[in-house]
């Protein structure tokens, strides 16, 4: 059983395909743990990191123990390093992809659907030049698997920008997080008595 909708659903997309879902689906949710991870942090008095870290099953540790730093580490690179990490991969994995012209319907007689060159691909190419013209009963299409005549729909410009920009915020969410999580505030996390 599969969602409505799901691009996943028979192995109907290509690498270049999952990246785009992978900016799309995991930018928004490693947000919302930014998020959460600033706000455990600010709210924290402690001074070490491996205390203003949120631990993952709420576990009592004592991290003066090496394999508390240790699991607060791993827990660390799991949680946020490791998916900002796959963010900047997606990022550029679906920069590096092809946009190719797909006439609908189909021609018949053997004719291809799809052009033979892609009108657009690459870095440059998709964040500074639009195609320059598409036929009227085209329609451009993101790194088509050819073997299985499927492809997400494209809109050149706006469409890498969205993605770049999901991308930046996504990243600038993680280092406003670490930063707040490393750098404690002696000042602001007073103790109250």
């Amino acid at each position: 059983m599969s969602l409505p909708g799901n691009p996943f659903k028979d192995g109907k997309t290509t690498p270049f395909g999952v990246a785009l879902y992978g900016v799309l689906l995991c930018g928004p949710l490693l947000i919302v743990v930014c998020i959460i991870v600033h706000l455990y942090a600010t709210r924290s008095t402690e001074k070490k990191w491996q205390d203003r870290f949120p631990r993952f099953g709420d576990f009592a540790l004592d991290t003066s123990r090496p394999e508390a730093t240790g699991f607060q580490l791993i827990a660390l690179i799991l949680f946020l390093l490791l998916p900002l990490a796959g963010i900047g991969h997606f990022q550029n994995k679906m920069l590096n992809g092809s946009v190719f012209e797909k006439q609908e319907p189909c021609p018949q007689m053997g004719k291809p659907c799809l052009a033979e060159r892609p009108v657009i691909s690459g870095w440059r190419e998709m964040l500074f030049h639009a195609p320059k013209a598409v036929n009227a009963h085209g329609r451009l299409v993101y790194d088509p698997d050819l073997s299985k005549d499927i492809a997400p729909s494209f809109v050149p410009i706006w469409e890498p920008w969205a993605f770049l920009i999901l991308s930046l915020v996504t990243i600038c969410f993680g280092i406003w997080s670490l930063l707040e999580v490393f750098q404690p505030h002696p000042n602001k996390h007073r103790k109250t008595r």
